[in-house]
């Protein structure tokens, strides 16, 4: 029912963003990294300039909410120090919209990671032939050769089988409420419970 002022404050000057955010009751920081068929991440991790945005508007005190676009695993050193953080993948042109339905409130936010958060790049040690791959064999179509040897032990289960707690684990989510499991019932048909 309140009135919301949405200021957008450019990011370069770095400046220029921490006066805006340090005089706003709440600070909404959109940060994000992409990738497509062909061009793969060379990292996990954000620009640089996204996570030093990130960590600077934090240590001003101010509730701060960070929503990450992002293709898929994403690495947040910064989770921490932040009130939420708001995984949004990669929403097309409704994005916008769906995040400031999550954050006013007019959904929850009820989706659950789809793969598991790793605390820094190649958390999994994978070797030079999974990733990023070998140089084609001569005739070959162009690209790398990718070598499959983790078998099933991949994403959830690497972590699982080697003891290794990841960043943020696969199906995490936060929700504005809480949930409890009790006993089981048994209705009677048409019966109220009672």
């Amino acid at each position: 029912g309140g009135r919301v002022e949405v200021v957008h404050a450019p990011t370069r000057p770095l400046g220029k963003a921490l006066a805006a955010a340090a005089a706003a009751d709440v600070c909404l920081v959109a940060v994000g990294t992409s990738s497509a068929e062909g061009s793969d991440r060379d990292t996990l991790a954000l620009d640089a300039d996204e996570d030093a945005l990130v960590e600077a508007v934090a240590r001003l005190g101010v509730p701060t909410v960070v929503a990450v676009a992002q293709p898929g695993p994403v690495l947040l050193p910064w989770a921490s120090e932040v009130d939420a953080v708001l995984l949004q993948g990669l929403g097309g042109q409704e994005a916008g919209g769906a995040v400031a339905d999550v954050l006013f409130g007019a959904v929850a936010p009820a989706g659950r990671l789809p793969f598991a958060l790793p605390h820094r790049d190649n958390e999994q040690n994978l070797t030079r032939a999974q990733y990023p791959g070998l140089p084609p064999y001569p005739g070959m179509p162009p690209g790398p050769r990718v070598y499959y040897y983790e078998g099933l032990d991949v994403g959830y289960r690497w972590y699982s089988a080697h003891g290794v707690e990841p960043a943020f684990a696969f199906g995490h989510g936060l929700s504005y409420t809480t949930f409890a499991y009790g006993g089981p019932r048994v209705l009677a048909a048409g019966g109220d419970g009672g």
